[in-house]
């Protein structure tokens, strides 16, 4: 897991680790969870997943677009 020191979006040092679920709305799959870390400022709320995580999710929507299923 990797440590956020401060939000870049706001500033807010308290950006703890937690399992973050992103939507994925696709047939079959509603949502995956994985880990990241959230901001914890009610205005703010940014999550953070890394690189990896995101290059996974990029690839399970690629396969499911790319004839998989007959979402678009």
């Amino acid at each position: 897991m990797f440590t956020i020191e401060q939000c870049v979006m706001c500033g807010c040092k308290d950006v703890p680790n937690q399992t973050l679920t992103i939507p994925m709305n696709m047939q079959g799959i509603v949502s995956v969870d994985v880990l990241g870390a959230k901001c914890s400022n009610p205005d703010c709320l940014e999550e953070y997943y890394d690189s990896e995580t995101t290059e996974l999710v990029r690839k399970i929507k690629k396969l499911t677009y790319d004839g998989l299923t007959l979402d678009k």
